[in-house]
């Protein structure tokens, strides 16, 4: 008998609740509404302007809405840059239930912003679109659907439309991808079905950042001396291409190709003198540069001088020593410059890529090696050569 009961006042009471949560609640339209001319009123017949008065009868699934001349907030999960936007939509009006609801639109960039990734050679991401009260509520049942279009200038949004019926989690998730963004954002212009005017959200382009090193970064200048210009992506982003150059000097290669490292290396030879700027620039990454100075190459020029010098002496002495006539000071010093200035005609040319000796050199650079190379024209009767390098001295009669 009990339960019959309770089964009959069940089959009264929730019909009647029922039909009392339908019925039309009178909302007090906020301040911030009325004052938007472009306050709209979501029922379900339509869409209309909001009426005159501080009130406004709404049934359940039925709301004010309206956009305000702001600017989306932009709230921080950590140090970085803003990831969730609060967007300046406001929608108040009757739940499903029966309940007043006061909500915004928000967005949160996962991950920080647009990465770039090499299997599809463009910046991709993801951002979550949902709707929040301004106090930590469950979820509730808007009775409706509210549309968002998302849309940008350089990006694809997968779905570019999304539909909002409830408040809190979950949120609705819009893939973003960017193939060449202009600029460090993409700007999102997300539009409701009772505003045509977007509302724009600065989307991050996370660009792996070039660093360059010039080692050393005072060399000698007019092509005498080249230096090493190092590369590197941090993030690591291999197989990138990245372009090098020089506003004076030259480069070689021009475009190298980052390691697995994130690394790469190039040569710098000198042109003139003065400064100069090494610049790294990659369509994927945020370019970078160094200076280095070419100075006037004093240390070079007083090393194969002297190397001239003793290169020189060492011949003309050779040469005094096997004859049987007296030795003329004229021609002595005569020969002498020539080995000179043959010295220097040697070691400039090698400085600038001309081996004109053909002996493999284990060194690279360095005023001591200068002076040797400029010494050679003068004391090459002194070795003999096996393959291209320099041997012992020949044996006499050998």
């Amino acid at each position: 008998m009990l339960r019959t009961t309770v089964l009959l006042w069940a089959s009264l009471i929730v019909p009647w609740a029922a039909a009392r949560a339908q019925q039309p609640r009178l909302v007090r339209v906020p301040p911030a509404l009325k004052a938007s001319p472009g306050a709209r009123v979501l029922r379900s017949s339509g869409t209309t302007h909001l009426p005159a008065g501080d009130v406004v009868a709404l049934k359940p699934g039925e709301f004010l809405a309206a956009r305000s001349p702001g600017v989306p907030v932009g709230r921080r999960s950590g140090d970085t840059v803003p990831d969730r936007f609060v967007l300046p939509v406001r929608l108040v009006g009757i739940d499903s239930a029966g309940g007043v609801l006061d909500a915004q639109p928000t967005v949160t960039i996962e991950g920080g912003g647009l990465a770039y990734t090499a299997a599809e050679r463009a910046f991709t991401g993801s951002i979550f679109v949902g709707l929040e009260e301004p106090a930590a509520a469950p979820v509730r049942a808007l009775g409706r659907q509210v549309l968002l279009l998302v849309t940008a200038s350089d990006a694809r949004a997968d779905p570019p439309q999304v539909s909002l019926d409830h408040t809190s989690l979950p949120y609705q998730h819009v893939r973003l991808t960017a193939s060449s963004p202009a600029g460090d954002t993409v700007v999102l212009h997300i539009r409701t079905t009772f505003d045509p005017n977007p509302v724009n959200v600065p989307v991050p382009v996370l660009r792996s950042a070039l660093s360059v090193s010039v080692t050393p970064r005072r060399i000698s200048g007019y092509g005498l001396e080249a230096t090493t210009v190092g590369v590197r992506a941090e993030p690591v982003l291999p197989r990138a291409s990245v372009l090098l150059t020089a506003s004076k000097g030259s480069i070689d290669p021009a475009v190298v190709q980052l390691d697995s490292s994130g690394i790469a290396t190039a040569s710098l030879r000198s042109a003139g003198t003065g400064l100069d700027t090494v610049e790294a620039t990659g369509q994927s990454l945020r370019s970078a540069s160094a200076s280095v100075a070419y100075v006037f190459p004093w240390a070079f020029l007083v090393a194969a001088i002297v190397g001239g010098l003793v290169g020189g002496l060492v011949r003309e002495l050779l040469l005094v020593t096997g004859t049987k006539e007296g030795v003329r000071f004229g021609r002595f010093v005569l020969g002498w410059v020539a080995f000179i200035l043959i010295g220097i005609v040697v070691v400039v040319a090698w400085a600038v890529g001309i081996d004109l000796l053909g002996i493999r050199l284990s060194a690279a650079y360095g005023e001591g090696l200068v002076a040797v190379i400029a010494a050679l024209p003068g004391l090459l009767p002194l070795f003999r050569f096996k393959g291209g390098a320099l041997g012992p001295p020949a044996e006499p009669g050998g």
